[in-house]
């Protein structure tokens, strides 16, 4: 029990470091405040990632990301840790990343492989995306208050596949073809929840759904998973013809249509 106080105390601490580099970084380099939050949040990913392998108690999680919630929450209410809370736009996306890895931490407590790709999807995916549309975004979208763009979207897509296809390829014993027909049906799916998510959520619909698609369809065959993904396309399309040609819906609109129908 002490060890792993211990090894709680060592992690909390380079969280600590990580805030307190980015806010020296901010004040001296003055980097965007979208850089340097998806900058924090992939810098501490790469220690969540590693949680499985850390911790053997699920309550030490829970403690040590509800700690660092509780910080989150303090600073943003009092106007401190600008390098996180820094963004014009609205979002809750500090909290939900720390819900997210206590509810990954518990849920998949015996399956570090599907543990390892959900969370690679909130700090991988996640983040290089919304660094990718920011520097070359050019087709955006709305989503109520929220724009998005399409070359994020894309890019989200991409890394969502390759962070998915290449743990399953390697940390697990599923078949090389069911690995890259899955990692496309999830990478798409949650690229579509991710662009009409609000306000931050994506930080825990994204893994958390990402999460239970694993859970779904590991387990089936080839063809199964086939249909699935050949549904999912079927209605994209023809939501996308009609919802786009007759202006009925905008993006988002589609998104939100294809997920229900699909659903």
């Amino acid at each position: 029990m002490l060890s792993e106080l211990i090894r709680a105390a060592l992690v909390g601490a380079g969280f600590l470091l990580i805030f307190g580099g980015a806010e020296a970084w901010r004040t001296l380099g003055q980097p965007s405040a979208e850089l340097s939050r998806k900058s924090v949040h992939f810098a501490g990913g790469l220690l969540v990632l590693a949680f499985p392998w850390i911790f053997t108690s699920r309550w030490t999680v829970i403690g040590l990301v509800s700690v660092f919630a509780f910080l989150i929450w303090g600073t943003a209410r009092v106007g401190l840790l600008k390098s996180v809370h820094g963004v014009a736009r609205k979002t809750e996306g500090g909290l939900f990343y720390p819900l997210a890895v206590a509810l990954l931490f518990v849920l998949a407590y015996d399956n570090p492989a599907f543990y390892l790709v959900a969370a690679l999807t909130l700090i991988v995916s996640d983040a290089a995306a919304a660094l990718l549309g920011t520097a070359y975004g050019t087709v955006t979208y709305s989503v109520e208050e929220d724009r998005r763009s399409l070359e994020g979207s894309i890019s989200f897509l991409v890394i969502t596949f390759l962070v998915v296809h290449l743990p399953l390829l390697l940390m697990t014993d599923i078949d090389r073809g069911v690995s890259v027909i899955l990692a496309v049906l999830i990478s798409l799916i949650v690229t579509l929840l991710e662009g009409v998510s609000l306000r931050g959520s994506d930080n825990l619909i994204v893994p958390m759904a990402t999460f239970y698609l694993l859970i779904r369809f590991a387990s089936e065959g080839f063809g199964i998973i086939t249909t699935h993904l050949f549904t999912l396309l079927s209605i994209l399309a023809l939501v996308s013809l009609f919802g786009l040609t007759s202006r009925f819906l905008r993006a988002s609109g589609v998104m939100t249509a294809t997920l229900f129908f699909y659903a």
